[in-house]
């Protein structure tokens, strides 16, 4: 039993090595968008053989991407604000997908209305 402890430990030291490592730290790290109209993001999730990725899109085009946390709330809320830095006025929501959404809030049921307060308090800015 210590064992299989020890290497879940190991397992998920690794991953959060190497989601830090591909965290979106900075708004130049996010693609521009041309144009003046208001931008919608959608907070996707892409599933590979070994590891699940955010992707983040507009219009269906991917502006930037990370290694997806199991209720990644904090990650959302820090994405949230990144898009707000680089889009500005014109950044008006961030919206989970179908296929993200459970995993974003997994079982933390306070997620969904995290999610809903930064959008509308968004969408009520000037």
């Amino acid at each position: 039993m210590a064992q299989a402890q020890k290497a879940f430990d190991d397992s998920r030291e690794t991953f959060l090595e190497r989601a830090s490592e591909a965290e979106i730290t900075d708004p130049d790290e996010l693609a521009d968008i041309d144009g003046e109209g208001d931008i919608k993001i959608d907070w996707d999730l892409q599933e590979t053989d070994e590891d699940n990725w955010v992707v983040l899109r507009h219009g269906g085009k991917e502006i930037g991407r990370e290694l997806a946390y199991f209720e990644g709330i904090h990650r959302f809320e820090a994405i949230f604000k990144l898009l707000i830095d680089k889009y500005g006025s014109r950044f008006v929501g961030l919206t989970p997908t179908e296929a993200s959404f459970p995993y974003l809030l997994g079982n933390d049921v306070s997620a969904a209305g995290v999610v809903r307060r930064l959008n509308r308090e968004r969408q009520s800015q000037p």
